[in-house]
Parts: C-alpha cells; sequence; structure tokens
C-alpha cells in the first residue's frame, strides 16, 4: 500500500497549453516527481520530465508554442 499505480512503460510527450498548470495537475493526480538531471528539449521549448521513480522512464510536458495551440483549435 501507499505505492502508486501509474505505470508508464515507454517515454511519452504530451503538449500542454500551460506547462505550471500542467506539471502540478500530473504531479498530484498521479503522484509523479519532477526527475533530476540538466537536459535540452530538442525544439528548444520550456519543458519537464516527470517520473514515477528514478529509474522510471519520463513522461514529458512540453508546452505548446502561441502559434500552434491556435492552429490546433481549428
Amino acid at each position: 500500500m501507499g505505492e502508486t499505480s501509474v505505470w508508464i512503460s515507454d517515454n511519452c510527450v504530451i503538449e500542454v497549453r500551460n506547462l505550471g498548470a500542467a506539471r502540478d495537475w500530473y504531479k498530484k493526480t498521479f503522484g509523479l516527481r519532477e526527475a533530476s538531471g540538466e537536459r535540452e528539449e530538442d525544439s528548444g521549448r520550456p519543458f519537464v520530465d516527470l517520473r514515477v521513480s528514478n529509474d522510471d522512464t519520463a513522461l514529458t510536458l512540453v508546452e505548446l508554442e502561441a502559434t500552434s495551440s491556435a492552429q490546433s483549435d481549428m
């Protein structure tokens, strides 16, 4: 008991409109933690890596660009 039932089978990326709000929601809802370490996202956009534990694969949240979010609403 006390362990999360979330399991990330492979690294994945989710694009989000509000990185701070999404990070907080995933941490609270699924008990994920921010991964330690320094790395750059290939796109240059703001991002955060979340993990279940230090040894697990990462769920990466990447903030959408302003023009991308407007185009996806169409």
